[in-house]
């Protein structure tokens, strides 16, 4: 009689984990436990798995240059133009015209139309992205971006971004698919940046996203380490800074960036950056 009553005992431990599992996806409950089981799980992979050890470090023999970004750009972008706009062997060959310049001590690019992440899941991508783009003169949205970038689920009896809350990180190279199959202006990604490169492309009128590591404190205290995109526009060196547009701080406009901070987060994503061009910028000179 005893064993009969510890065997009806041990049903009630997958019962109490159904009903437990079923509680955790009301709705309610849902959207304000998912973000801590997130963060709690991250911090469980990175305890025996820690980020950033071990990185790419750029060098010979071919570091990048402005030049060689932008020009790879255009490059890349003649290759999606029709017969009629390409050069020809008789005609002139369309060149990058940027030439190298002593950088200016400080550089703040106008223009730059801040948007930020919150009200959204994983906005981080889709907002940066679109003030990426806004500046070249794009008339988008964050939400434009995401219904492409973080499609989700299927379950269309939701609005798209429930459907795209499943879908919890955003790649590189799906924000650079985004620009250059659903937009008339260019993107690229490349690895092995530093700082005076980013330094060069703000001073030559080319804001940068670059992916970085970002520190926060949890629920409980407890610091985390998250992946996060930082759209960089200026920078002073009588600061010792760059200014960055930090979709997830408030207030995240005109930020300062310390170098060395900057560089260390960097470090995590092997100095990854994303650079973009509007077409009209390869007929210029």
């Amino acid at each position: 009689m005893k064993r009969l009553r510890n065997i009806n005992k041990l049903w009630l431990i997958p019962i109490a984990l159904l009903l437990g599992i079923g509680f955790y996806y009301l709705p309610p409950v849902h959207s304000r436990l998912a973000w801590r089981v997130d963060a709690l799980r991250t911090r469980i992979i990175y305890f025996f798995n820690p980020p950033g050890e071990v990185v790419f470090t750029p060098g010979e023999p071919n570091p990048l240059t402005v030049e060689t970004v932008v020009g790879t750009t255009r490059a890349e972008f003649l290759l999606t133009l029709t017969p009629q706009a390409t050069a020809t062997k008789a005609g002139p060959t369309l060149r990058p015209t940027i030439t190298s310049t002593p950088l200016p001590a400080a550089v703040s690019l106008p223009g730059v139309i801040y948007v930020d992440q919150h009200e959204r899941w994983n906005y981080c991508g889709p907002a940066n992205l679109t003030m990426a783009l806004n500046f070249w003169g794009w008339k988008g949205n964050r939400d434009d971006v995401a219904k492409v970038v973080k499609p989700g689920s299927g379950d269309l009896s939701v609005n798209f971004i429930e459907r795209g809350k499943p879908d919890k990180n955003v790649m590189p190279y799906e924000l650079v698919d985004f620009v250059n199959e659903n937009t008339e202006y260019r993107a690229l990604s490349r690895y092995g940046g530093d700082e005076n490169l980013i330094k060069r492309l703000i001073a030559a009128g080319f804001p940068v996203i670059v992916e970085k590591s970002y520190y926060e404190a949890d629920y409980t205290g407890k610091i985390v380490w998250l992946g996060h995109y930082l759209f960089s526009t200026g920078y002073d060196d009588a600061r010792g800074s760059f200014i960055v547009q930090d979709s997830y701080l408030k207030p995240g406009k005109d930020v300062l960036s310390d170098y060395a901070i900057y560089q260390k987060g960097w470090r995590s994503f092997n100095y990854l950056f994303i650079c973009f061009i509007r077409s009209r910028c390869l007929y210029m000179g």
